[in-house]
């Protein structure tokens, strides 16, 4: 069964096909259209292909409880699941990172390292748009954080030396920011 996108590339390059000999009987105009309507089916095709490669290896659907993933995090094999990062994690991170934001509207790539007392190492690494929202005060206005947009962020965990997948999100950390 032919998806969407293939059925609108054969459609355009159809019609483009068409209307190649309609416009202009010049041979170039002819062929670059020709060419335009074969990249546009092509295009669909390989598109359609990764989506149907794009499989995920574990689907898990479970409530999700508090700081704790799910009870369904129990029953995945040791190797399929990701390291849960702590609140103290977040936390630390989310100190370290407002000290490097200071004042700023933008963070430009910074690097951070935290380590946990398990002999767990973090690797941060975040670029940013920084948000603030104007608080009035008697004493003179006030601008603090009111969201943190990262352009790029990655966060690795090491255990002995060796990478571990972790379960950390942009958006848990950014809580623990706003609410400094």
């Amino acid at each position: 069964m032919k998806t969407l996108l293939q059925r609108f590339a054969a459609i355009a390059g159809f019609i483009m096909f068409l209307g190649a000999g309609a416009i202009d009987s010049h041979p170039a105009v002819a062929f670059a259209w020709l060419s335009a309507s074969i990249a546009l089916l092509l295009a669909g095709r390989a598109f359609a292909g990764q989506q149907k490669q794009c499989r995920p290896a574990m689907n898990v659907v479970a409530p999700q409880y508090g700081d704790y993933p799910s009870e369904a995090w129990d029953k995945l094999p040791a190797i399929h699941r990701p390291l849960h990062v702590e609140p103290h994690i977040y936390q630390a991170l989310a100190d370290a990172l407002s000290e490097k934001i200071a004042d700023r509207d933008y963070l430009p790539m910074t690097m951070l390292e935290v380590e946990d007392d398990g002999g767990l190492l973090f690797r941060f690494a975040v670029s940013a748009v920084i948000y603030r929202r104007e608080e009035s005060l008697p004493e003179g206005a006030y601008y603090p954080i009111s969201k943190v947009v990262p352009v790029w962020w990655e966060l690795h965990s090491f255990r002995s030396d060796a990478e571990v997948c972790n379960d950390a999100t942009f958006d848990r950390l950014n809580e623990y920011i706003i609410n400094q």
